[in-house]
């Protein structure tokens, strides 16, 4: 197993402190950000140790991704147009953010969370199948009776 280190600085003494620890044990996140300042360090990862921050990180990041699938759900049901490539996309994003809360974060999640999401965005998929499914139906029946008719 591969080990990292914890940098701890005491206020009260100014005294830093160097602590290994399990990569394992974990969330990671990468800043997106980079400053290039003389006096700074170069961060490319953070790992954040604490259950209760991991939640509350994960949290935000769900609920921004949830909440911009879901937008593009409604976009797609409101609208009359018949673009299947638009709803394949927005198809491909929930099943991407599916396999990554699969992957990534239901180690940190509580099973019932996890569960409940899943859940949605497996009903969300279905619906976006169901209505490509209806709409080439459509496509295909008015073609077969568009060729006939003279």
């Amino acid at each position: 197993m591969s080990k990292g280190y914890i940098i701890n600085k005491n206020m009260q003494n100014k005294e830093i402190t160097y602590i290994e620890y399990e990569k394992n044990k974990g969330f990671d996140v990468k800043p997106k950000n980079k400053l290039k300042k003389s006096d700074s360090i170069d961060v490319t990862k953070v790992v954040f140790m604490s259950p209760t921050l991991i939640e509350k990180i994960l949290n935000k990041k769900i609920d921004k991704q949830y909440k911009k699938i879901l937008m593009m759900v409604g976009e797609i049901a409101s609208s009359d147009d018949d673009d299947t490539g638009r709803m394949i996309g927005v198809l491909n994003q929930v099943e991407l953010f599916k396999s990554i809360i699969k992957k990534k974060y239901a180690n940190f999640m509580r099973e019932e969370q996890t569960e409940k999401l899943l859940k949605r965005l497996n009903l969300m998929g279905k619906e976006i199948k169901r209505r490509i499914y209806q709409i080439e139906e459509e496509k295909s029946y008015s073609n077969e009776y568009q060729g006939k008719s003279r």
